[in-house]
């Protein structure tokens, strides 16, 4: 075998690894439209220039039949590999989004790096007392009408250092605050007259779900890379579909 059959071979065998490990990703940790809205575009390139480029370069570079010490040089490379995919595997994985939550006027997505174990046990629901495995469960805060103790809830960042959204000793199931979500969303017309690609998606939404354009109204989604709008049933809250159209 040749340098260039061996960076070949060795190129095949980290692509499907590759591609099998960024599969289970995309279906479990991040299902749409969660991928794009955290980035992980960014952390997926990052893994794959690691695991399927500079390996089998290096065999390239180092291949020499008979050479002495191949077997453990590609062995070495095997291991370098297997580290840079375990490293950026875990990192997909810590920042994997957890839960949806939906708070005061908008949607928030909460990475699993941004709950404290701690908080975490406080959660009032068995849903709410771990990390999901297979994308982020849906949750809803209601404040209290109090003045104080609704200040008290939403000036919470500064005392505890994060958002209300990432507390879920706070988290209610999101049944008990849809009908709250759809009092403040606003009109699905609103978001149509954007642009003609944010009409055509919600025109492809409304065919999909059955609605009619009066029935859908808006809500903001918030993430780490890209916010975009969550589209609910204008009469009860209940989601109808998230679209990658910034709602700001």
């Amino acid at each position: 075998m040749n340098r260039f059959r061996a960076a070949c071979t060795h190129l095949g065998i980290s692509a499907v690894i590759a591609a099998l490990i960024v599969g289970l990703m995309l279906r479990f940790w991040y299902p749409p439209p969660y991928f794009d809205a955290m980035g992980g575009e960014v952390l997926i390139l990052l893994l794959a220039g690691c695991d399927v480029v500079i390996g089998p370069l290096i065999t390239l570079i180092i291949f020499k039949p008979k050479k002495r010490g191949l077997k453990m040089d590609l062995t070495i490379i095997g291991l370098v590999q297997v580290a840079a995919l375990a490293y950026g595997s875990h990192t997909m994985f810590i920042a994997r989004p957890v839960f949806t939550v939906f708070a005061v006027d908008r949607f928030d997505v909460v990475p699993a790096n941004e709950i404290r174990a701690a908080d975490l046990a406080e959660g009032k629901q068995p849903e709410f007392r771990a990390l999901s495995l297979t994308g982020p469960v849906l949750a809803g805060i209601a404040l209290p009408s109090e003045p104080v103790a609704r200040q008290e809830i939403t000036m919470g960042g500064y005392k505890y250092g994060k958002d209300i959204a990432a507390r879920p000793e706070l988290y209610l199931p999101y049944e008990q605050t849809a009908a709250e979500a759809a009092r403040k969303a606003k009109p699905i017309t609103m978001l149509a007259r954007r642009n003609e690609e944010a009409a055509t998606r919600i025109r492809e939404l409304e065919r999909s779900a059955g609605k009619r354009e009066e029935q859908l109204a808006y809500l903001p989604l918030s993430a780490r890379n890209q916010d975009m709008s969550v589209v609910i049933d204008a009469a009860n809250g209940q989601i109808v579909g998230i679209l990658p159209i910034v709602p700001w």
